[in-house]
């Protein structure tokens, strides 16, 4: 007899016990299904263990006595990797090692608390079984990058763009970072635009004339006055990039300044300037 292992079958050649004469070969399929029926676990603090699936390549499950299973860890409950040789018996030969996982938890609720011209607060809930988390950025149209580790469930991402839309995911990890679990969803938030270069004219008695620069991401501008450049009032809010402003007080200085929003109605930095009035 030749036994089969996972790569070659094996045989049987049948012998007459009266003359020697040989009989039938009967062939031995070899054992090139074993497999795992999980290869991944999610953490939930119990052990868990896949199913092994020991078949011949006809699809056959070889019988218990035929192979053992060897285990690297009998209660695989914590974060890693864990291995299980089967190791044939009886008419097969050889050893087949499978591994399998158990990760962190999908992070969740993933959020944007705060938000300012150049840095977003990030905050999300703890994934049971998370020892560190990786969290990664993406203005929008361009690839993802990690901006950063922690241990903690919270990460304030700077060194950003103003007035610009970015995309945010976290993953769980061991504290090896090798053993990561499912990104969360994507969470999208604008930064907080730049201050408008604002300008400040009199060139009419009682009236001045603002404008300003152009401010990536804005979709609206929030234009306010002061005669004391303490108190202020909002005195319009335009799409426009100019506005002037009547019944003022000649000879009083007028201050002004303005802030753009972003798509989100969140205001940006504000732009000053002053001029006196005619």
């Amino acid at each position: 007899m030749i036994k089969a292992t996972p790569e070659k079958d094996g045989w049987i050649n049948r012998t007459c016990k009266v003359c020697g004469a040989e009989g039938k070969t009967t062939v031995i399929p070899k054992a090139s299904r074993i497999s795992l029926s999980e290869t991944s676990f999610v953490y939930n603090g119990k052990v868990q263990r896949s199913e092994v699936v020991v078949r011949n390549r006809k699809g056959k499950a070889l019988a218990a006595s035929q192979y053992t299973l060897a285990w690297s860890k009998e209660d695989s409950k914590e974060l890693g990797t864990y291995t299980v040789t089967v190791k044939l018996a009886g008419n097969y030969s050889g050893s087949v090692k499978l591994s399998y996982t158990i990760t962190p938890a999908k992070v969740l609720k993933l959020r944007a608390k705060k938000t300012t011209a150049a840095s977003v607060r990030l905050v999300w809930e703890k994934a049971p079984g998370a020892e560190v988390y990786k969290v990664q950025a993406a203005a929008e149209g361009e690839d993802w990058k990690t901006v950063g580790w922690t241990s903690a469930n919270a990460l304030l991402v700077k060194g950003l763009k103003a007035g610009t839309r970015y995309r945010f995911r976290v993953r769980a990890f061991d504290k090896a970072r090798t053993n990561g679990g499912p990104y969360s969803a994507v969470c999208r938030r604008y930064t907080r635009c730049a201050a408008p270069k604002v300008t400040a004219v009199s060139e009419a008695p009682k009236e001045g004339k603002v404008s300003w620069k152009k401010v990536a991401g804005a979709v609206r501008y929030d234009v306010y006055t002061s005669l004391d450049n303490a108190t202020w009032e909002l005195a319009v809010t335009t799409e426009k990039r100019a506005v002037t402003l009547d019944k003022l007080r000649s000879g009083q200085t007028f201050y002004v300044k303005v802030c753009a929003q972003n798509p989100e109605g969140l205001d940006g930095v504000f732009g000053t300037a002053a001029a006196f009035v005619k």
